[in-house]
This record gives structure tokens, sequence and C-alpha cells, in this order.
């Protein structure tokens, strides 16, 4: 695979990219323990408490990501083309 590029279906030479079903349930989950354990902790500090939870979310997303990945690997689906991509900003179809 190069970088830069979308990659090509060794089948059908379209252009695929990976999909990740998992992806809100390890945001969900990491954000949710990186709290948890800021409240174990008795963290009460207001500048600490949001330190510490984004430092956490990153690590625990890392490590819920490897997780599900081996659990579960990445699948390719087929891309659309862009004129049948919703507008990121108005949630339309151009």
């Amino acid at each position: 695979m190069e970088f830069g590029q979308t990659p090509k279906c060794p089948k059908c030479g379209g252009l695929v990219r990976p999909h990740r079903p998992h992806k809100r349930v390890v945001f969900v989950s990491s954000l949710l323990l990186g709290i948890l354990t800021m409240e174990f902790f008795g963290v009460r500090s207001v500048i600490w408490f949001v330190f510490g939870v984004a430092v956490l979310w990153v690590a625990f997303a890392l490590g819920l990501n490897i997780l599900f990945l081996s659990a579960k690997p990445l699948e390719l689906k087929a891309v659309t083309p862009d004129r049948f991509r919703p507008d990121p900003f108005t949630r339309r179809f151009k």
C-alpha cells in the first residue's frame, strides 16, 4: 500500500478504504474509562481533571483499538464518488 493514494482492490481494481465499525464504541468507552480513572484517583481540580482525561483517553483509545483489531480485522469498503458524499457542514448531498 502506498501512502497518499487511495488503495485499489486487488480483485476488481476499484478504489477501497478501510472501514472500522467499532470506532464509536472505542471513542465512548475510552472517554468513560478516562473519566472514571480520574474520579477513582480523586482529582478535583478542573484543569488537571480535563488534562488527565485527555491523556488517559488517548491511551485507552490506543489500547482498545489494538484489542478490537486483534478480535476483528479491518474490512475494506468501496469508495463512493464525491458527488454521492454529503457535505460535512450542511449534511446535504452535492
